[in-house]
């Protein structure tokens, strides 16, 4: 398995049992096949990011969505007890 699938999994599992020490992050968006990454890490593509979420610690994050083609689209955000939702839509680059 991955670093990143790996890591990408221990994100969505959350904490079970023990008051949630993680908050969770929701993205929508396009195009469904752009990187998502938080804190540097790839943790998957923004379709399975919007299908499943994410369960981050509370506290700051940087998140980004990437897709070659594009111009990058950059959040920090700061997971706590209640959801976020953000909308993702990449804006293309100018053609030459």
């Amino acid at each position: 398995m991955t670093r990143a699938l790996t890591l990408s999994l221990l994100l969505l599992a959350g904490c079970a049992g023990a008051r949630p020490t993680t908050g969770k992050v929701k993205l929508v968006g396009a195009p469904r096949d752009a990187t998502v990454i938080v804190d540097d890490i790839v943790v998957g593509d923004l379709g399975l990011v919007s299908r499943y979420g994410l369960k981050l610690t509370k506290g700051p994050h940087h998140v980004s969505v990437e897709r070659a083609g594009y111009f990058p689209w950059d959040r920090v955000v700061t997971a706590g007890d209640e959801p976020i939702a953000l909308e993702v839509t990449l804006q293309p680059l100018p053609e030459e």
